[in-house]
């Protein structure tokens, strides 16, 4: 990737901010610095503890949508909140690494890097006794929740619930189209943009751990969902993926589907004003994936 090229990025990177993120802020319980691969420095994580707060209580990662290039950390508050109000989980909101400064493998490796340092939380009795971990993402983050699945062992995660994700970094970005054709679309030059400073010019855009579409699906645990959009350009892929998923043989239960209409597009949940139908399908959306975790 050329200097300018780097500009360019977080040029783009800091006016989507500005649009994006103010008053999408849920106010955390506590913040956690998390433990890296990479010596010297920490993963930092926002805490959100359940209601009926227990050394036991089973723990949620979350993974913030960011295009692997915006900083949205804190985005999904409302819905970290949600899931602690609504059920025993305490939810982990993760502060991933970003490009252009630490293209792939760094968001990948920082998802993997929290699950280790739970699952140690949880063998040395210390918190999130109860044993159950699950994973949910937006967008990008969707895109490391399911791309985690494969680098662990198919009983390590309760449930992966997945937003709008994006799965296929291979496919160009101005060949997707929605389903609702009357939609205003993902604007591809920023999906292509994202791609070319996350991916490293020498390292295929199919590998599982970029593009989850093409992972093995033997690993993904019974309880997954895939919440797409009716005006969204990856919608596709992800249902593509559910498609997959429900290939293995040995899958005990179904991976599961939605897409939401009323002319959602990506990322409609961060914008729908209480009452509006965008508002409803936020609720419907949420509602089937907590059940899911409570499940």
């Amino acid at each position: 990737m050329s200097f300018i090229g780097a500009i360019l990025a977080k040029a783009v990177a800091g006016v989507t901010y500005l649009f994006v993120l103010p008053g999408l802020r849920a106010c955390h319980d506590d913040t956690e610095q998390v433990p890296s691969r990479d010596p010297g420095r920490t993963i930092k994580v926002h805490i959100y503890r359940s209601s009926t707060p227990s050394k036991s209580s089973p723990v949620l990662i979350n993974f913030h949508g960011s295009g692997f290039l915006i900083p949205l950390h804190g985005s999904d508050g409302d819905w970290c909140r949600k899931v602690s109000r609504k059920t025993n989980y305490t939810v982990l909101d993760v502060q991933y690494r970003l490009t252009p400064d630490h293209p792939y493998p760094a968001a990948p490796d920082d998802a993997e890097d929290v699950v280790l340092w739970v699952q140690q939380q949880q063998r040395e009795g210390l918190q999130f006794g109860d044993g159950r971990i699950a994973l949910s993402g937006f967008s990008a983050g969707g895109n490391l929740a399911l791309g985690a699945a494969p680098r662990f062992p198919r009983e390590t995660f309760h449930a992966i619930l997945a937003f709008y994700p994006w799965l296929d970094l291979d496919k160009n970005p101005w060949l997707k189209i929605a389903p609702n054709p009357l939609s205003v679309p993902l604007p591809a030059f920023l999906l292509d943009l994202c791609r070319i400073v996350y991916v490293p010019a020498n390292v295929s855009r199919k590998d599982p751990r970029i593009s989850p579409v093409f992972a093995p699906v033997d690993n993904f645990p019974d309880r997954v969902l895939v919440v797409t959009a009716s005006c969204d350009t990856l919608a596709w892929e992800g249902e593509k993926m559910v498609k997959r998923i429900n290939q293995d043989p040995n899958r005990r239960r179904s991976a599961e589907s939605q897409r939401m209409g009323w002319f959602c597009g990506h990322g409609w949940d961060k914008y729908s004003l209480w009452g509006t139908l965008w508002w409803w399908a936020k609720e419907k959306a949420y509602g089937r994936a907590i059940a899911m975790l409570s499940n």
